[in-house]
């Protein structure tokens, strides 16, 4: 991944970070769309199915009571 943008947000105003988090969300799309442009169908299709499998893997470590811990919720039997 090249450089990534690093925005602080410590005392800023509402608004503020509205605007930093509006800058952010329009760097990665516009680093999303050149990477999307710049790799081969070959290479996307590699690369999504390391994330889904990967995804699926991460799902299946966690019992229904350690996903639950891990989003702050009470575990219920």
């Amino acid at each position: 991944m090249s450089k990534t943008k690093q925005l602080k947000t410590t005392n800023l105003s509402l608004s503020n970070m509205d605007e930093s988090n509006q800058q952010q969300r329009e760097w990665f799309i516009d680093y999303w769309v050149r990477h999307m442009k710049t790799i081969s169908d070959t290479e996307w299709s590699r690369q999504q199915n390391v994330l889904i499998n990967s995804v699926l893997k991460s799902a299946t470590q966690l019992s229904r009571r350690e996903y639950l811990e891990l989003k702050g919720e009470k575990f219920v039997h």
